[in-house]
């Protein structure tokens, strides 16, 4: 394999961003709406923090926009979620929504940004 080969190739295909997507987003959104923050049930923080997971890695980026778009996030979901919303699947939903779109766009980042 040449340098230039070697440099312009993909770090992840499209099946594996996906797939790590899949597994920290679901895995992510499990561990804090479930067992951290004990708001969601585990299956739905499971079902939503894929299906999110998987969104956020479709909608790509580079890992500067994701770190930026995590913070402005959790910045609006610690407002939502402090200022005790009385709405149940708002509170329930809001966590693994988030979660996975954050960490759909990190791993895809991250790809994005080992292949350059």
């Amino acid at each position: 394999m040449t340098e230039r080969e070697r440099k312009n190739r993909k770090y992840l295909s499209g099946f594996e961003i996906y797939f790590f997507a899949f597994i920290f987003g679901s895995g992510g959104s499990f561990a804090l709406a479930t067992y951290w923050l004990e708001v969601t049930p585990g299956w739905v923080a499971l079902l939503v923090g894929t299906i999110f997971s998987i969104v956020g890695a479709f909608l790509g980026g580079n890992v500067g926009d994701a770190v930026v778009f995590s913070l402005i996030a959790g910045l609006i979901v610690t407002v939502v979620f402090v200022s005790g919303l009385e709405i149940a699947i708002l509170s329930a939903g809001i966590i693994p929504v988030v979660t996975g779109l954050c960490v759909g766009k990190v791993v895809a980042g991250i790809s994005k940004e080992m292949s350059t």
